[in-house]
């Protein structure tokens, strides 16, 4: 669930390693930065230009550049002075970037003018950023729990009982599910019990690659999950 190690080829320790190695890296290594950068947090951003007044088409546009510029040595620079939160730093950055490019003339909202665009969409698209960041991350925490459940033989285990994680309807009862897969309701409820126990410490593994203090951790967590159950 890591990214590509820059300097070495082998996973970084958090996403900032990503971040601020690219700042001394090759062409190459950029690109792959880039490539990592968009895989993770693609629709975070495309969601915020949206809000901004973007139709999709451009947002997708400007998202490509914001990323293509967040792998230059000028852009890590920065992240290395300013490190905290990934997610904040993305976010302020991406309104800085969208305000030059306005600016600019690069730029246009169609039918607000930018001191409107910025005073009436600014919070909603703060919250969709926010929101599509907490998707994204807990779809790739998903997508860990089910190979790893795959790679024990229980890949069909694991789609019964996934919905157990983040359900907001009443999940299939447990007699249904062991009566399905032939296993017992007491060996499903432990399946669960672990499968609760992964997810929460690789959610909380994946935030901790975001942060720079032990502290943060707790505070990023709230923010994930609140942000999801917008």
């Amino acid at each position: 669930m890591g990214g590509p190690d820059l300097r070495a080829g082998r996973f970084p320790t958090t996403h900032w390693s990503v971040v601020c190695a690219a700042g001394a890296a090759t062409e190459a290594e950029r690109h792959a930065a880039l490539e990592w950068l968009c895989r993770r947090y693609w629709a975070p951003v495309v969601g915020f230009i949206q809000r901004r007044g973007f139709d999709h088409a451009t947002a997708e546009d400007h998202a490509q550049t914001f990323l293509a510029r967040a792998v230059q040595r000028d852009f890590f620079a920065r992240a290395e002075s300013a490190r905290g939160r990934l997610r904040s730093f993305l976010l302020t950055s991406l309104r800085n970037f969208l305000v030059d490019e306005v600016r600019r003339g690069r730029a246009v909202p169609p039918l607000v003018t930018m001191d409107d665009s910025v005073r009436e969409t600014a919070a909603p698209a703060d919250a969709a950023f926010e929101r599509q960041w907490a998707e994204a991350l807990l779809a790739r925490v998903l997508a860990e729990l089910e190979l790893e459940f795959a790679r024990r033989g229980k890949g069909a285990l694991f789609r019964r009982i996934e919905s157990r994680l983040l359900a907001t309807e009443a999940p299939e009862p447990y007699a249904d599910v062991a009566v399905e897969l032939g296993l017992t309701e007491q060996a499903v409820k432990a399946e669960v019990y672990r499968l609760r126990q992964r997810f929460r410490q690789l959610v909380r593994d994946e935030v901790a690659r975001t942060v720079t203090t032990a502290a943060e951790i707790e505070e990023e967590l709230q923010v994930l999950f609140r942000a999801y159950r917008r």
